[in-house]
C-alpha cells in the first residue's frame, strides 16, 4: 500500500473505526439535525463539520436564523466529533454565545468542533458556527460523556 492509500485510509478509519461510516450513520439516523438541513460533512478523529442549507422555515420574527438553529447546528458538530472516538456519546454541558446575527446575507452556515480534551469518559468540544463568507455567528465550548457503548461502525 502506498502513502497516498495509507493516508486516505487512515482519515476515515481511525483505532478501528470507519469514520465515513459513522458520518453516514450520523446522517441517516439523527432525523431532527436532518429535519433542520443538516448534514455532517467531514470527520477526523476529533474533529468533524457539518453544514446547514438555509430557508425561511429557520428565521425568527425579525427575518435572521433563529438561535436554536445555530445552537442545534454546535450540538450536532460536536457530538459527530466527540464519536469519532468511537463510542456513543450525550451532551453533558455546553457554554455557548452568540457574536452576531444571521441575516439575509446568510445562504448557508458551517459548524465545526475541534476536541479540546478527550479523555476516557469526558470529551471537551470548542464549536463554530460561521456563514458562507466564513463570519462567525456563534461559538461554545461543549462537554461530552461516553455512555459506555462502542459505535457498531
Amino acid at each position: 500500500m502506498c502513502d497516498k492509500d495509507k493516508k486516505e485510509k487512515n482519515d476515515t478509519e481511525e483505532a478501528g473505526i470507519n469514520l465515513e461510516k459513522v458520518m453516514h450513520a450520523r446522517n441517516r439516523d439523527n432525523r431532527f439535525a436532518g429535519m433542520l438541513g443538516i448534514r455532517v460533512v467531514e470527520m477526523r478523529r476529533g474533529y468533524a463539520k457539518a453544514a446547514m442549507e438555509l430557508s425561511e422555515d429557520v428565521k425568527n420574527p425579525i427575518g435572521s436564523v433563529h438561535g436554536g438553529c445555530l445552537f442545534t447546528l454546535a450540538d450536532v458538530v460536536c457530538g459527530a466529533a466527540a464519536s469519532s472516538y468511537g463510542m456513543q456519546v450525550t451532551t453533558l454541558d455546553c457554554s455557548f454565545h452568540f457574536l452576531r446575527a444571521g441575516f439575509d446575507d446568510c445562504g448557508e452556515l458551517f459548524g465545526t468542533a475541534q476536541a479540546v480534551k478527550h479523555g476516557k469518559r469526558v470529551t471537551v468540544l470548542e464549536a463554530k458556527v460561521s456563514d458562507q463568507t466564513g463570519r462567525v455567528l456563534c461559538t461554545g465550548i461543549f462537554t461530552y460523556m461516553s455512555i459506555g457503548k462502542k459505535l457498531p461502525y
